[in-house]
């Protein structure tokens, strides 16, 4: 995963996310993460901003992801499934 952010935005970010159908969370990076916590610097306002990063999931289910900036809180839902080899 990589989470971009769009040049006009500056200041904090926090992504996070959990299980909806269970109680399991979304870990990140070496899944000692419980959240991502950004502070995006104002800078050149036609340079994306990007961090990338890993999502450690438990189990497959239906799982969200929730973006937080200054001015806005996003909700991003996805299934994950175990594919079959």
């Amino acid at each position: 995963m990589r989470w971009f952010v769009r040049p006009s935005y500056y200041g904090p970010l926090l992504i996070r996310g959990s299980q909806l159908d269970n109680s399991h969370q979304i870990r990140f990076d070496d899944g000692l993460l419980s959240e991502i916590a950004l502070n995006i610097p104002q800078g050149d306002s036609q340079q994306w901003y990007d961090r990338p990063s890993e999502t450690r999931l438990q189990v497959p289910g239906c799982y969200a992801y929730q973006v937080d900036g200054i001015h806005f809180s996003q909700i991003l839902v996805f299934q994950a499934v175990v594919k079959n080899s």
